[in-house]
């Protein structure tokens, strides 16, 4: 089984932070239908799914905005279907590499259903690569990404760190993050990050298993 997201429901009003908002629980607000794939995207736009898995999510993005989609998935059993999917599609370029902060060759547990970890070693392991993000945002000399789709079960601690501190997230419009409580103080983590992203970005929604930030704004475009 794979990592269980967070469990976020409204916090009591005296403790909720300013930036704070809760648009209903996903299955009861039919988000995925009203949200998910919903995107204010052009054909020119830059989206990145990291931990695309096999490339559902970004199957139904690529159809509705035909957008440059960039997708990373390391597991060695879901990138080739991921790859096969989208051939003589070149808008879409998968990769077969996880982002995050030190680069390497890493353990990685595959849930054999619905994704991967680098926090769940009594699973089936594969040594896979991982690369910096900023390091990989330099090489590939990227300006601007329209929308990041983030599920990468306990590896957004990792990553979003990175993103912030390497001023990477004021490039980035939007966020689509899920949280996973795989370490014990992932609460703890989670708030420390969102309180950062809360000085570029504002929360567009929230509901519970997936919440979107949009650039504020007073960043740039």
């Amino acid at each position: 089984m794979s990592s269980k997201p967070i469990k976020v429901g409204r916090p009591k009003p005296p403790t909720h932070p300013p930036w704070w908002r809760w648009d209903g629980g996903w299955y009861e607000s039919k988000a995925q239908e009203r949200v998910y794939y919903n995107w204010d995207l052009t054909e020119d736009s830059l989206v990145w799914d990291i931990g695309a898995y096999e490339g559902a999510w970004v199957f139904e993005i690529y159809k509705r905005y035909a957008c440059n989609v960039w997708a990373f998935e390391p597991s060695p059993r879901a990138f080739p279907i991921l790859q096969n999917k989208f051939k003589g599609h070149p808008k879409v370029r998968p990769f077969s590499i996880a982002l995050g902060d030190e680069p390497g060759l890493y353990p990685l547990g595959d849930f054999q259903r619905d994704g991967a970890s680098f926090l769940k070693p009594d699973e089936p392991i594969a040594l896979v690569p991982k690369q910096n993000i900023a390091t990989f945002w330099q090489d590939e000399n990227v300006q601007h990404v329209d929308l990041i789709a983030l599920n990468i079960e306990g590896g957004e601690f990792e990553l979003l760190p990175v993103v912030i501190s390497h001023d990477l997230v004021k490039d980035i419009k939007w966020l689509m993050i899920q949280w996973h409580a795989v370490v014990s103080d992932a609460n703890e983590q989670m708030l420390d990050i969102q309180n950062d992203l809360a000085k570029t970005h504002h929360m567009k929604w929230n509901h519970g298993a997936w919440e979107a930030w949009e650039r504020s704004s007073t960043q740039p475009s």
